[in-house]
């Protein structure tokens, strides 16, 4: 499966390169549009499933520049994040128009999880019309409940967890250090954990990270997805029954669908 690809439209250098890290970091092809210019061209050629635009740009602002990508073909129906450093840029948009709007200088968690809302929306709609069925907006569960963290640092795992969980239409994100997961908690209250036991402790040590979970967000349900090879250490560090064993990823994934109906998500 291809990477989701996100342009970012912004004349910003610096906010340009750290926005480029983060999204490769979750495993985005991502394009940037140095200004309106070069992000119109970037739109036409790359065809991107999201845009993040800025507002306050050079020559053409974000609210012109917004109209003229929506008449071009192929454009309607993709979502677009406006980010703007004025709240009250967000009155020169329409809420039909944009997805959602975000301010510059929070949390770039709160991005990172509207850019992947956004790319389950577009999945979606690119799925309707495959299919032929008339396209249907996700409405996402208000509670979190519906909502699941996947904190890993194996990139194959995680694409194949979320393509199962996306397609039982629940909301799905993830994290790939300490730092990010905690980000993320503090952003949105899943209903499920799923934290990877993995053998190198210095990039994720999962024994370490759900104490810490269970001591600020206590009440969260974790599970502890591990491979056949490592069952043994993580059972001295986990009871049975929160862990998921799997020598393949259908393992992997027959356990979490049997988890997910068994917790009503």
């Amino acid at each position: 499966m291809m990477a989701r690809k996100v342009l970012i439209i912004d004349d910003d250098p610096s906010l340009t390169v750290l926005l480029k890290n983060r999204l490769r970091q979750k495993h985005y092809d991502v394009v940037v549009g140095h200004g309106p210019a070069e992000g119109f061209k970037q739109a036409v050629a790359a065809k991107p499933d999201v845009i993040i635009l800025d507002v306050m740009m050079p020559e053409v602002s974000g609210v012109d520049l917004m109209p003229i990508l929506k008449k071009q073909d192929g454009f309607k129906n993709v979502p677009v994040i406006i980010l703007s450093g004025k709240d009250s840029m967000r009155d020169h948009f329409s809420p039909q128009d944009i997805f959602c709007f975000v301010q510059k200088g929070s949390d770039f968690s709160a991005l990172m999880n509207k850019v992947e809302e956004a790319i389950a929306l577009k999945a979606e709609e690119d799925q309707d019309k495959k299919t032929g069925a008339e396209p249907e907006r996700i409405q996402y569960r208000e509670n979190k409940e519906g909502q699941i963290l996947i904190a890993a640092v194996d990139e194959y795992l995680t694409v194949k967890l979320k393509e199962f969980i996306e397609s039982k239409k629940l909301y799905v994100y993830a994290a790939i250090d300490e730092e990010d997961i905690f980000e993320s908690l503090h952003q949105a209250r899943p209903g499920l954990v799923l934290l990877q036991y993995w053998e190198d402790l210095e990039r994720l040590d999962a024994k370490k990270v759900f104490q810490e979970i269970n001591q600020k967000f206590k009440g969260i349900p974790v599970m502890i997805f591990c491979p056949f090879s490592l069952e043994i250490d993580a059972s001295q560090d986990f009871p049975r029954e929160m862990l998921m064993v799997y020598k393949e990823s259908p393992d992997l994934i027959q356990q979490l669908n049997t988890v997910i109906e068994s917790k009503g998500l």
